[in-house]
């Protein structure tokens, strides 16, 4: 969580960064049994990788776009701390407080 490790105001910042990454989409409605049915998704997402590999669910890809500036302070804050390199990260932004994602593998 940005807000978490550097401060509400980051999350602004970087999501003027995301503002051309985030986006809803039609997913594949269904968790452990897959629908025929596709919803709106309530969330944004947007999937960065330095690696540019792609992400997928829900009968969605999603190619890597660079980590932006606040996504690497992050990954750096979190390497020093615990010591692990980070090369991609899937970004999802909750509209409001009864939006969520139910429990998946």
């Amino acid at each position: 969580h940005v807000g978490a490790a550097h401060g509400v105001s980051s999350c602004e910042v970087l999501r003027e960064e995301l503002a051309e990454q985030l986006r809803r989409d039609l997913i594949a409605s269904g968790s452990a049994v897959r629908s025929k049915d596709f919803v709106t998704e309530r969330r944004e997402t947007a999937w960065q990788s330095d690696s540019a590999t792609p992400f997928c669910y829900a009968d969605k890809t999603m190619t890597g776009g660079r980590l932006s500036p606040s996504v690497v302070r992050v990954r750096e804050a979190l390497a020093s701390g615990i010591g692990r390199h980070y090369d991609s990260v899937l970004i999802n932004v909750y509209p409001d407080g009864e939006s969520a994602r139910c429990f998946h593998s």
